[in-house]
């Protein structure tokens, strides 16, 4: 629907601002910025990764999956949501992560708490490349073993105008109606 009534909202200072939990992705000698998620994939090849995820420097998962979403809050309503992740109220701080298609029906969505520190290995099978992209946007390839680090990128924070005064509930209901 049409917004463009709500502008003068601006003018006259009637929103607030809403801060958005970022996520600070680490590959190699790159650092990104993530305001939805970071996706590590077999891109367009339909090949699995198997991918081991530790989290404050303690072995915890491992999938054999066809990639994983790392997602904050406003994410999870994105990609993560459409691969069975839960959807997070994106004024709480928390790194959600969603296994894609995994091979096994035992992987599950995980949310943790902001201060994790996630390393992902990936391990190769076969002929399978690996990618990370971040929001969707550029791929970078990632070679066999390589470590992405993943955490919430400390007090930098998106901030987003609000000018609607609907609940992050009501308006999630009007999306999710068919």
């Amino acid at each position: 629907n049409n917004e463009l009534d709500k502008l003068s909202m601006l003018i006259t200072g009637k929103y607030h601002v809403e801060k958005r939990m970022l996520l600070k992705v680490c590959h190699m000698d790159n650092t990104y910025y993530s305001l939805n998620d970071a996706v590590i994939s077999s891109g367009a090849s339909s090949g699995m990764l198997d991918i081991a995820v530790s989290c404050n420097n303690s072995q915890d998962i491992e999938y054999r999956t066809d990639g994983l979403i790392v997602a904050t809050p406003t994410g999870s309503t994105a990609y993560s949501l459409s691969a069975g992740g839960p959807v997070v109220d994106p004024s709480l701080n928390s790194i959600v992560i969603t296994p894609i298609c995994p091979h096994s029906l035992f992987a599950r969505p995980v949310v943790l708490n902001p201060a994790t520190i996630v390393n992902i290995t990936v391990k190769y099978r076969k002929e399978t490349n690996a990618y990370l992209t971040i929001d969707g946007e550029d791929a970078f390839l990632i070679a066999d073993n390589d470590t992405i680090t993943i955490q919430k990128a400390g007090d930098v924070y998106a901030e987003l105008i609000r000018i609607k005064t609907d609940s992050f509930l009501r308006v999630l209901n009007s999306k999710m109606r068919i």
